[in-house]
C-alpha cells in the first residue's frame, strides 16, 4: 500500500470536520487510516453491524421518527443547558 498512488476524492463531512481537515498532516493521516480500513474490510464489517442493529431496532418498533424525536429532544435540552 505505501507505493500505491493516491487519489483525491470528495467525502461529505460536517463543518467542524472540514475545518480540522484543512490541516494537511491530519488529512494525510485520515486518508491513510481510511485506506487501511477499507483494505481490511473494516468498513464492510461496520456497515454490516449497523445494518443488523437497524434491522433489530425496527423489529422492536424503533422507527426513524422516534429516533428523530429523541435526538431533537436531546439537542433542545443541550441548548437550554448551554451544551454544544
Amino acid at each position: 500500500m505505501p507505493d500505491t498512488p493516491l487519489v483525491d476524492i470528495a467525502i461529505p463531512v460536517d463543518a467542524a470536520a472540514a475545518e480540522a481537515l484543512r490541516d494537511e498532516r491530519l488529512r494525510g493521516l485520515v486518508g491513510a487510516y481510511l485506506s487501511r480500513m477499507l483494505h481490511d474490510d473494516t468498513a464492510k464489517n461496520i456497515a454490516d453491524a449497523a445494518d443488523a442493529m437497524r434491522t433489530d431496532a425496527a423489529r422492536r418498533g424503533l422507527t426513524d421518527a422516534l429516533l428523530d424525536a429523541e435526538l431533537a429532544a436531546y439537542n433542545a435540552e443541550r441548548r437550554t443547558q448551554g451544551g454544544h
